[in-house]
């Protein structure tokens, strides 16, 4: 590895959202060689940030399994929102070879249309039956692989929507108290056929930052916040704020991350360029 290689490297581990800004504004001419070579663990937190018609232009034009190795390390709905955008011989492609485990997560999310609440929810989400105890459900949470977003979704064995409760009240219950004692009931949420323009006004985001996603049934399916909401659909201030990324960052601009691309896969003499307002679940 070679100098330049090293300084955006290392850039990329810690400032991995300013790095993928700076990306956005190269060509794909650079981008789909430098993609093909950087190592996964940066390629996944680039491709987690960068915009999305661009990080699905270059999965396109990357080796299919080196598509997929970036997307294994992203969360379902990121790696859905892109697979979504990807032409249908490259999806198919991709998808052939994707980690089993991510494979079953993003299926449940690809059978929603494009643009809707389930399209964007996240299906893998913690929760548990009105009539375990709260010490059960601590227990539970402390050994489960679902996700966990700020609430706990009470959820009956037909998977009907039964009530919710904040971590902050998980771990204030007397252990032995039954989770149907002190669960809210009446649960705001979305259908997964909502379209996002409706979710983004949603009324009940001023007062949560998580919401259930229902499906035609009524049935439990999963759940969006709001944060992802503004990232997969570009409501996000994408602004610098000043001394964010340090001198690492002026580092960066100074040189040029379009030419440290090129620079990490071989070029020489490289120069310098001239030119959640949601509040959380009332305790």
């Amino acid at each position: 590895m070679n100098g330049a290689s090293n300084v955006i490297h290392q850039f990329i581990r810690v400032h991995a959202a300013e790095a993928a800004r700076e990306l956005e504004n190269c060509s794909l001419d650079d981008l789909v060689p430098f993609f093909s070579q950087v190592p996964t663990e940066l390629a996944t937190p680039l491709l987690n940030t960068m915009e999305s018609s661009t990080a699905a232009a270059c999965l396109e034009r990357i080796p299919a399994e080196v598509a997929a190795d970036a997307l294994g390390g992203l969360a379902a709905d990121r790696a859905a929102h892109l697979v979504r955008r990807l032409e249908p011989k490259s999806r198919k492609a991709i998808l052939k070879v994707l980690p089993e485990d991510l494979t079953r997560n993003l299926n449940p999310l690809l059978r929603y249309r494009e643009e809707t609440a389930g399209a964007l929810m996240e299906s893998q989400v913690f929760t548990v039956p009105p009539e375990i105890s709260a010490g059960e459900a601590l227990a539970r949470l402390r050994t489960s692989q679902a996700r966990v977003l700020g609430y706990v979704y009470v959820v009956d064995r037909d998977r009907t929507m039964a009530g919710v409760f904040s971590l902050g009240e998980l771990l204030a219950a007397d252990e032995a108290i039954i989770v149907a004692s002190f669960m809210g009931r009446d649960v705001m949420f979305l259908r997964t056929d909502d379209s996002v323009d409706s979710v983004l006004v949603h009324p009940s985001w001023t007062d949560f930052h998580t919401l259930p996603v229902l499906d035609e049934q009524s049935l439990f399916v999963g759940a969006l916040r709001h944060k992802t909401l503004c990232q997969l659909t570009g409501h996000t201030d994408r602004l610098l704020h000043a001394g964010e990324a340090g001198a690492a960052l002026g580092e960066l601009y100074r040189i040029g991350l379009s030419a440290l691309a090129r620079s990490a896969l071989g070029a020489e003499n490289i120069q310098p360029p001239t030119g959640d307002r949601s509040r959380p679940w009332p305790e």
